[in-house]
């Protein structure tokens, strides 16, 4: 697991064969 932070200021954690697309801006939300 990997822990990410998403823009809106939570910490999740996130399979860390996800994190790379998650860092990519896959969480991002506007």
């Amino acid at each position: 697991m990997a822990t990410v932070t998403t823009p809106d200021g939570r910490t999740v954690q996130v399979p860390s064969n996800l994190a790379a697309a998650a860092r990519r801006g896959y969480m991002h939300v506007d």
